[in-house]
């Protein structure tokens, strides 16, 4: 991957911290956009256990959690430089990390298409599953890197468990 020249110190942490935001963020609009209306009437409707959170409570959550991914990119990002202050590049470690880290959020994106939008509960649940694994893969990826990278996305991966065994019983309860 070519470099791309930026004048200043500054200017690059800019951009960086630009990119960093705009990557989970896109995730954000692409997974909320599927989600759209299904849960003032489709998800509602939904046989679902007795703990699942108040629907106002998932956009916090994930707010929360999309702004950890971001500031954990970018020191991960930071971390990998090559020294050279006026580009972008990072070290192929650093590279590595972060394409596991975009592969994520392409999975991440497609359980909410999955579940919201095609309505298919098995299919996302199984989806749910390589995604918690793409989670860890970027946990220990991040960690090796910069370890509180990889701290910080501890909670989503307990948020991502969670969702995990709460999909599958709103699957197991609405099988017909």
């Amino acid at each position: 991957m070519k470099s791309i020249p930026i004048k200043s110190r500054k200017n690059t942490q800019l951009v960086s911290i630009g990119i960093a935001a705009l990557a989970p963020t896109l995730a954000a609009v692409i997974g909320g956009a599927a989600t759209g209306k299904t849960l003032d009437d489709w998800y509602l409707s939904l046989d679902k256990p007795k703990w699942n959170p108040p629907n106002w409570l998932f956009p916090v959550a994930w707010t929360f959690l999309f702004t950890m991914m971001g500031i954990a990119s970018w020191l991960v990002w930071r971390e990998g430089r090559s020294g050279n202050e006026k580009d972008l590049s990072t070290s192929s470690e650093a590279k590595t990390a972060l394409k596991i880290y975009g592969i994520h959020l392409v999975f991440n994106t497609l359980w909410s298409i999955i579940f919201f939008g095609m309505r298919k509960l098995g299919w996302a649940f199984v989806e749910l599953l390589v995604l918690w694994h793409l989670v860890v893969a970027t946990i220990a990826s991040f960690y090796r890197i910069k370890p509180v990278a990889g701290l910080m996305l501890i909670p989503y991966l307990l948020w991502t468990t969670f969702a995990g065994i709460l999909n599958f019983m709103v699957w197991r309860m609405n099988r017909k």
